[in-house]
Order: structure tokens, then C-alpha cells, then sequence
């Protein structure tokens, strides 16, 4: 008869995650088309969804100066869908800049929360680039947050009167599949259930 340790370790070994597969590149603003938000547009661009691993997105936001000192920015804003196999685990930034500058932004729980603010997790920031942001860490979201729509906005800002140019970016999104009880798993509960059971008798 399996006693309760040998069902413990089986159980162990069940709930291994699983491996993930390579990185993807979910959207590339350079071949799949600009992610900045018309002014006045409630639109928030839709992205797609996530693979299991490590998903990437790719773009640049700019900063135009104006008369003054000055400028107006043209920030960039997403929407992405973890599938229902799926848990988010991580999510990072990394950005470098061709002028003196920084960045902001928001994460939402939410499609439409880049534009509207629905589902607020947070805003993080940049204070000064190249630099790179966890941003997990920064909105202190220790759990995976489980599948759904997502949504997020990058602001460039320029640190500097008068200048402006391009915020370069990489969006990383982490991903791992979420354990479907097995057999052998239910097996082994109901084997755990009956030896326990037993022991109270």
C-alpha cells in the first residue's frame, strides 16, 4: 500500500512547471505598424496574444519640441491577451533614447485601460534612459496574474529645454502554462484521500 510520504513526493514530481519554449516577437512596431494612439482616440491598439515563454514588443515613442521650450509627445499604448492556458510572470522594459530623456507609463488590467485607466495596476517610470524596469517589482505584483486583457501606455518625456527625438523600446512579457490536473494527479489525490480516510478509522 502507498503510504503518505510516497503519494507526497509522486505529487512533488506531478507539479513540476513546465518548460518553456523559445521567445517570440509578438509585435515589431518597424514591420507591424505604429502602436501610438490618434489624440482624441479611444482606440488602444490590440497586439494579439501570448505565447508560452518569453513575448516581446518592440517600438518607439517620440518628442517633438515646440516654441517655448516645450514639447508635445507621441506616446505609444497596447492591448495584449493572455490566453486561458496561460499566467502572466514577469513584465519588464528596457529603453534607450537618442536625446536627454525619460519615461512613464501605466499597466492595466483591462483592453481599454491604456486609454481610460479601467484596471489600474500602476504607473512606473523611468528617470532617466537607457535604463531598464521590472516593472513586476516596481507595482510590487508578487503572484502571476492570471489570463485575461492586459494594457499598457509608454510616454517619452524630454529632461532637456527645447530638445526632443526617439524613446527605443523592448516590451517583455513572461508567460508559463498554466498545470491541468492530470490522471495520474487525480490518481494520486484519490489515493492521498482513501490513505487518510483509512488513518482516521
Amino acid at each position: 500500500m502507498m503510504n503518505i510520504k510516497n503519494i507526497t513526493s509522486i505529487l512533488a514530481a506531478l507539479l513540476v512547471p513546465t518548460t518553456l519554449v523559445d521567445a517570440a516577437v509578438i509585435w515589431n512596431e518597424a514591420t507591424d505598424g505604429l502602436l501610438n494612439r490618434t489624440p482624441g482616440s479611444t482606440q488602444v491598439p490590440a497586439i494579439g496574444s501570448t505565447v508560452i515563454g518569453m513575448n516581446e514588443v518592440i517600438g518607439e515613442a517620440q518628442v517633438v519640441p515646440r516654441v517655448g521650450g516645450n514639447f508635445t509627445n507621441f506616446p505609444d499604448h497596447f492591448s495584449v491577451t493572455i490566453p486561458l492556458n496561460q499566467e502572466l510572470v514577469g513584465l519588464t522594459i528596457s529603453a534607450t533614447a537618442d536625446y536627454p530623456g525619460d519615461a512613464f507609463g501605466g499597466f492595466y488590467a483591462s483592453a481599454s485601460g491604456a486609454y481610460d485607466g479601467q484596471g489600474n495596476l500602476g504607473t512606473w517610470q523611468f528617470n532617466s534612459v537607457p535604463a531598464v524596469h521590472d516593472i513586476f517589482a516596481d507595482l510590487s505584483i508578487v503572484t502571476p496574474l492570471a489570463a485575461g486583457t492586459y494594457s499598457m501606455n509608454i510616454y517619452p518625456l524630454s529632461n532637456a529645454s527645447g530638445q526632443g527625438g526617439t524613446l527605443s523600446y523592448t516590451v517583455q512579457l513572461e508567460t508559463m502554462q498554466v498545470p491541468e490536473p492530470s490522471a495520474a494527479l487525480l490518481l494520486c489525490f484519490s489515493s492521498f484521500a482513501v490513505v487518510l480516510r483509512r488513518s482516521r478509522t
